[in-house]
């Protein structure tokens, strides 16, 4: 009988551990009601909870083993080393699943062991059982230049707008985050890590509480023991008091819709807000109504700071648009399975070499890789047309694009296809850095999962995942001029201009 390669004996291994896992749980699940006193048997809703939790282990397990395996199947970053690690978190995380006894726990430990992917893009989308374990906090938290603040507040909430969340459970807020929260945030480019840390903090389960001291703008400390109050079904019901920045006073709004914001902020000066990349007739919306109202325009400011994403191919049309030239193209990569070449390496991963003719060696050396998940082939992640095809202006004007650590994947694709130009300059903070196609796997626990598929580089060729695109120019919002609704960054933007 053929060797099989220890790849296989590996994932059979695991399998059966899991199985005899399982099957011990069942054994002590069955067993246990026979050592409860009677009291123990009154029914309330956290015995309720327990054991309904219980009843579900066994979709929660295989619904680890899903995730292992979608991301062995699709990750494009693996490392022999990175994936030695992969199935001891693995591991772990079921050991650990077997012991806990609620739902939010249980997403928890999903969502540590999905951080040490460390791809931006991965995300666990929970269940219904999940929300409804789920509290938030009567705040909203925002990060500037090392700084934690108070963005928006329910109205009976006792801290400040504004304020300044200097500890959190008695420890500086920062080394709370890192001690406590950053295990659970797959994204570690510089500044959005901290960012999506402490957004993290703003929901726990439902009912718990957390110490959160401030200082406020006139220099008080004032401390709050802060409830997850609000559950996550209801929190879209909830009034918040928000911070928010306006665009100047003096600028007209030329255009608006829930895709762009065209405005006149100065004679010849313009701003036109991005929100989004997944609209499919974005392009068309941009040639049809905002270039004809650019006849005017020498300078314009592009805000793509809180783009929430989708599609980058939109993006590099639109600056083929206003360019009027070709754009450079990204490069990248992804994993590639081919069932013949696996079998092959499966039958002779371990014969002679001497036995293998020299077109069944390549063969067998690809299957190997692609068995270990890291036989990874060229792609060109962008399939848009030439420019020439594409209706560009017809004058010169001068882009300048606003960046942040808060917008990623195709505002990573954007940033990184303006820099490649040489003609648009960037200001702000370095974009998230998390980009490529994505993945998505329906878990048997009615979860879902979310991991990046492609690897992308820059025309520059340097990888965009947990880098990021760095800005020409560093401005940071500050919080004495968001108080009076100022753009710190948008006014930085205008300085420079002027500077010219």
């Amino acid at each position: 009988m053929r060797n099989r390669t220890k790849t296989i004996k590996y994932i059979v291994s695991v399998f059966l551990s899991i199985l005899f896992i399982f099957l011990i749980y069942q054994i002590i699940l069955l067993k246990k009601p026979l050592n409860y006193k009677s009291e123990n048997l009154k029914a309330n809703s956290k015995n309720t909870c327990v054991s309904e939790f219980s009843t579900d282990i066994s979709d929660n397990i295989v619904s680890l083993s899903q995730i292992w395996a979608s991301a062995k199947e699709y990750y494009p970053f693996w490392t022999s080393e990175k994936i030695k690690l992969w199935d001891d978190v693995y591991n772990n995380a079921v050991d650990k699943v077997l012991e806990l006894n609620s739902y939010y726990n249980y997403y928890v430990e999903m969502e540590k062991m999905v951080a040490t992917l460390d791809d931006g893009h991965v995300a666990i989308l929970p269940n219904n059982k999940i929300k409804e374990e789920i509290g938030v906090l009567p705040y909203d938290f925002d990060y500037y230049d090392g700084h934690f603040y108070i963005i928006a507040k329910t109205e009976n909430s006792k801290l400040p707008l504004y304020s300044e969340v200097i500890k959190v459970n008695n420890i500086d807020t920062i080394d709370f985050l890192k001690k406590e929260i950053v295990q659970l945030i797959p994204v570690k480019t510089n500044n959005a890590y901290l960012y999506e840390s402490m957004k993290r903090l703003m929901y726990s389960k439902l009912g718990s509480e957390i110490n959160i001291t401030v200082k406020t703008l006139d220099g008080k400390i004032i401390s709050e023991k802060a409830k997850y109050e609000i559950p996550l079904s209801s929190y879209d019901k909830v009034k918040f008091n928000n911070a928010y920045v306006e665009l100047p006073q003096t600028s007209r709004t030329l255009y608006k819709s829930h895709t762009f914001t065209l405005a006149e902020l100065e004679k010849g000066i313009y701003y036109l807000g991005i929100y989004t990349f997944s609209n499919n007739d974005m392009v068309l919306e941009f040639e049809k109504n905002i270039i004809p109202l650019l006849n005017s325009c020498e300078e314009i400011i592009i805000d793509v700071r809180n783009n929430n994403g989708g599609n980058g191919e939109n993006g590099e049309n639109i600056l083929q648009c206003l360019l009027g030239d070709n754009i450079k193209e990204l490069s990248g990569y992804c994993q590639v399975k081919n069932a013949r070449k696996m079998a092959i390496a499966t039958n002779f991963g371990e014969l002679d070499d001497k036995l293998i003719d020299k077109d069944l060696k390549d063969d067998l050396e690809i299957g190997l890789s692609m068995l270990d998940s890291t036989y990874l082939e060229k792609i060109t992640p962008s399939t848009s047309e030439n420019s020439s095809s594409k209706p560009s202006i017809k004058k010169t004007i001068k882009p300048i694009v606003l960046i942040s650590h808060k917008s990623g994947s195709a505002v990573d694709d954007f940033a990184a296809y303006a820099h490649s130009s040489g003609k648009i300059m960037l200001i702000g903070t370095n974009t998230r850095g998390a980009t490529g196609l994505i993945a998505r796997t329906k878990l048997s626990n009615g979860c879902e999962f979310i991991i990046s598929s492609q690897k992308i580089y820059t025309p520059e060729g340097v990888q965009i995942q947990n880098n990021g695109i760095a800005p020409d120019y560093t401005a940071w919002q500050t919080i004495e001029d968001l108080r009076v609704h100022k753009d710190t960054t948008l006014l930085y933007a205008l300085e420079k201009i002027h500077e010219k």
